[in-house]
């Protein structure tokens, strides 16, 4: 599968495939649907920020990879900010007064593993979403994906076919916030 900027339609795809999943919003917990992409201003965002990643040498094809990046909200966006996600995960969880088992059923239903997130642990959270997007379109294929967008045992890469995002124009970089 080849996703490589945000208007081709396997992008949109597989963003339609989340919301059906049933993803909800970090922040406010609302599902993501035809009602709430509009009213809340859902957008696809980096998981890991932008900026977060420059700072830790995580080169942009990796970074920019649609594995990183989920339906969110404005609200939410602002809240992740440039931070590393168990800052961001803390900041929603004060100030939002959201507890940290809810928080992370919410995480999950973006098929992620909320530990990793709260662990900063980019490299583990690319490989478990590589495999989690995989089985989500292999559901509703009814077979796996072309290339199957799984990492590459060797290199620890993940399949280019997943990796870059060149239209990034709506993702600019903030700057870490207290």
């Amino acid at each position: 599968m080849t996703l490589r900027t945000r208007s081709s339609a396997a992008y949109k795809g597989l963003h339609a495939l989340m919301m059906r999943h049933g993803c909800r919003d970090f922040v406010s917990g609302r599902p993501v649907d035809l009602m709430t992409f509009f009213e809340d201003s859902i957008d696809i965002h980096h998981v890991f920020p932008k900026a977060w990643c420059i700072r830790h040498g995580i080169a942009p094809g990796r970074f920019n990879s649609i594995l990183n990046k989920t339906p969110l909200s404005l609200l939410t966006k602002r809240a992740v900010g440039g931070n590393a996600p168990s800052a961001y995960l803390r900041r929603i969880e004060e100030r939002h007064g959201i507890g940290s088992d809810q928080l992370d059923g919410i995480i999950r239903t973006h098929l992620i593993d909320p530990a990793h997130l709260r662990n900063d642990d980019f490299e583990a959270f690319l490989a478990a979403r590589s495999v989690a997007l995989s089985r989500l379109v292999e559901d509703a294929m009814g077979r796996a994906p072309v290339g199957g967008g799984l990492s590459d045992e060797e290199t620890g890469a993940v399949d280019p076919g997943w990796a870059v995002d060149e239209d990034d124009s709506n993702d600019a970089l903030i700057e870490e916030s207290a």
